[in-house]
């Protein structure tokens, strides 16, 4: 099962683009990389789909994207957790975004836990805008439950 979850941090979700592979070069992704670079926070409602993570659930996203030191990858931390009157932390990690030659697109790679249960993941950015990149996901947990799902996630201009 294939779920959707749009991230907004303080701006507007954009429609999802079509599947076709992305047509910027090297330049274009590190550019839209830099942009991303700072503290964002979202909040929303989890969709259906999500293997650990009940749909329905509000929550609010905190995110962290900083430079490596040679600048060639960004660093990614998050935390969700459940929005209202008791915060249950929901999900948190920390990943790697960067550019691959090979797929011609950026890619990141992450760990880490979901409801207490250790997942890593891989995406790759299937399109991007001035203030939006839409990633298809794949995520696996520790029991080997693969799950499959496209994340656009949306920044001010």
């Amino acid at each position: 099962m294939k779920s959707v979850l749009n991230i907004t941090a303080a701006g507007a979700v954009v429609a999802l683009a079509s599947s076709a592979a992305l047509a910027v070069d090297q330049g274009q992704a590190m550019q839209a990389m830099n942009g991303l670079v700072g503290h964002w926070e979202a909040t929303g409602t989890t969709p259906e789909g999500m293997q650990l993570i009940k749909s329905g659930t509000n929550y609010t996203l905190d995110e962290n994207y900083q430079w490596t030191d040679d600048r060639s990858a960004l660093l990614v931390n998050w935390t969700m957790q459940s929005k209202g009157d008791i915060e249950i932390p929901l999900s948190w990690g920390s990943g790697m975004m960067r550019w691959s030659e090979a797929d011609k697109t950026l890619i990141y790679e992450w760990s880490g836990q979901e409801n207490g249960t250790s997942v890593h993941g891989s995406a790759t950015c299937a399109s991007m805008t001035t203030n939006s990149l839409r990633w298809e996901t794949e995520a696996t947990d520790r029991l080997g439950r693969t799950t499959w799902f496209t994340v656009t996630t949306t920044f001010p201009n």
